[in-house]
């Protein structure tokens, strides 16, 4: 099957202005990828910085609202949506981001401290 529309061009400037709202840091993203996935008992790994809700008007949301998840789990939390996602797993992904963001927190300033 042919492609009718072309692919819209990614806008460089803007990804890079928006990265820091919606990951943090590459630090964060690495930390985030050094975490389990956030389905009990899954061993895949790395994990991907999945986004738990949307920023509005198809934005990202904030690097806040993240969970790590592996490739396929990411992958049906985005096709299956939110909701569905956490019935099946008996999760709640607004409370692991904020465990997330806190373990964040803490690496931080165990890493400030240190020096």
């Amino acid at each position: 099957m042919k492609r009718t529309s072309q692919l819209r061009r990614c806008n460089r400037a803007r990804r890079k202005r928006e990265f820091p709202r919606a990951y943090g840091s590459p630090e964060r993203v690495a930390f985030v990828r050094a975490q389990p996935c956030v389905v009990r008992g899954c061993a895949r790994r790395p994990c991907q910085n999945a986004h738990v809700e949307s920023g509005g008007m198809g934005r990202k949301a904030n690097a806040d609202k993240i969970v790590p998840a592996c490739q396929p789990h990411h992958y049906e939390l985005d096709t299956q949506g939110r909701e569905s996602f956490e019935r099946k797993y008996a999760l709640d992904l607004q409370h692991e981001a904020a465990a997330l963001e806190a373990k964040w927190q803490q690496a931080i300033a165990e890493t400030t401290h240190a020096f």
